[in-house]
């Protein structure tokens, strides 16, 4: 099943493009309330390119996280483009940027998946 999650080292992880810092620290202050992981992030099977969850990942940095749920998925075989006019994106573009640390504005890239992501319940202990 597509929809199911592997614990990934988030050391492995690349992200493609930045977050935004205030819906960063919302989501940071709901997880440690709840203290509980509840939606896997989507990464490229090939490379662990991030595609989807850039702030619960920076949330899992800040709280030293060592693993996350991952869907992995082939990139592929995914949809993808830029919300921003002035930024040119495709799949080679977005590859050698994330692994050379160049990543991108923040929504820039969207994704299509033909999957709905099924939450998780993971106590959020059991990550670091």
């Amino acid at each position: 099943n597509i929809r199911d999650f592997e614990m990934i080292k988030i050391k492995n992880i690349f992200p493609i493009e930045h977050y935004i810092v205030e819906r960063k620290d919302m989501l940071k202050k709901k997880i440690l309330q709840e203290k509980f992981w509840t939606k896997p992030i989507i990464i490229d099977k090939n490379n662990n390119l991030l595609m989807d969850g850039h702030h619960r990942f920076q949330v899992a940095k800040e709280l030293k996280f060592k693993k996350l749920p991952a869907i992995k998925i082939d990139y592929n075989m995914i949809e993808i483009w830029s919300l921003r006019k002035n930024e040119k994106v495709n799949k080679e573009i977005v590859k050698e940027r994330a692994l050379s640390n160049n990543i991108f504005p923040n929504k820039t890239v969207k994704h299509a998946f033909d999957f709905q992501v099924v939450d998780c319940k993971i106590p959020i202990n059991e990550l670091k």
